[in-house]
This record gives structure tokens, C-alpha cells and sequence, in this order.
């Protein structure tokens, strides 16, 4: 039942039998259908989750619109960490986009595995880490690369994106219109 997540967390930083063990007595098991919300806006993000099996997607709403900033595939981890580290509500959804499985761990749990188990305060550090490279790539390419080149990128570094979404949120995703979106998709397409 753990394999997956046993896997993620080695390539991360492996722990020992017993520090598995005692992180897995502190994770909660959920399932979640599509369109229900593991979080929405104005709540606190109470738990970290890994992603079993299924997909979700981050976005906040401005507008009236939606604007997706996020989807998470099995095998990663999710949280509004900012909220979660805070403890105060969020500003974003965190949507279910197919059927999920997660194991989640609450902050007051993790507070406490922290202090019990520092090598698993190590992968924290180290998970956090990737989560901001994550952050300062995204808004990175929001500022230095066009449309086409995000467009681009996506499609080189998470195709499985464009099997699974729709181009509208896609399209939010790369802060692109979706009009745009077709239109180098076309461009694109003729090119070669």
C-alpha cells in the first residue's frame, strides 16, 4: 500500500524500518472523486497529502475566472504549503481533476514526527526545497520565456498535461488566452 510513497520519499531522502513506520501510524488514507476539493479558498490547509493514484489541480479565482497554477500527478506531493506553514486560510482551491487516493499527514502530526524522527525533518527541508525551485521556475518562465517557448517547455517536461486537461486550463496554466493557446498550437503544427 506504501510502495509509492516509500519510492517518492527515497528518491528524496530514505529513511530507516522504523522511521517509515512511524511516519506511516501518523498518515490519514482518503479517497476523493472528481470535482470534490481536498481545499478551498478561505480554508486552512490543515494536512500535506501524496498523491497515490489520480490527479488534482491548483487555482485560485480572480474575476471570475479560474486560474490554474498547478496540477499534481500521482506520486507528488500537494499542499497550499504557505497556509500550511502558517496556518492561515488559503487563497487557492486545490480541485480533484480524476479520482484520488492520498495519504495525508496533519501539521500538528508532522509538528511531532519532526521532533521524533529528524532524518524525516531532513526530507521536509529537502521536499521544501524542491517545492521553491519549483515556485521561482514557474515564475521565472512567467517573466522571461514567451507564450510559445512556456507552451513548449510544457509540452517537453509534463506532456501527460495535455492527455489530461483541457486546453482551457492549459491555457490558465501557461497565462496564456486560450485563443493563443490554438493559435501556436497551429503555428506550431504547420512548422513542422
Amino acid at each position: 500500500m506504501f510502495d509509492s510513497l516509500k519510492k517518492s520519499m527515497n528518491a528524496i531522502h530514505s529513511l530507516t524500518d522504523e522511521e517509515y513506520t512511524a511516519l506511516y501510524a501518523s498518515l490519514a488514507f482518503k479517497t476523493l472523486k472528481k470535482y470534490d476539493f481536498l481545499l478551498r479558498e478561505g480554508e486552512i490547509c490543515g494536512d500535506v497529502a501524496f498523491i497515490n493514484k489520480g490527479v488534482l489541480r491548483l487555482y485560485h479565482q480572480r474575476d471570475g475566472k479560474q486560474h490554474t497554477t498547478h496540477f499534481y500527478l500521482e506520486g507528488q506531493w500537494i499542499s497550499n504549503y504557505s497556509s500550511f506553514l502558517q496556518q492561515i486560510p488559503s487563497r487557492y482551491f486545490i480541485e480533484v481533476h480524476q479520482e484520488v487516493e492520498l495519504f495525508l499527514i496533519s501539521y500538528d502530526k508532522l509538528q511531532k514526527l519532526y521532533l521524533q524522527v529528524p532524518s524525516l525533518e531532513r526530507f521536509g527541508r529537502l521536499l521544501a526545497e524542491r517545492l521553491f525551485i519549483t515556485t521561482v521556475n514557474r515564475n521565472e518562465s512567467l517573466i522571461l520565456l514567451t507564450p510559445e517557448q512556456r507552451y513548449l517547455r510544457l509540452l517537453k517536461d509534463q506532456p501527460r498535461i495535455f492527455q489530461i486537461a483541457p486546453l482551457k486550463q492549459i491555457a490558465s496554466l501557461l497565462c496564456i488566452e486560450p485563443e493563443s493557446l490554438s493559435r501556436i498550437r497551429k503555428r506550431l503544427s504547420t512548422a513542422t
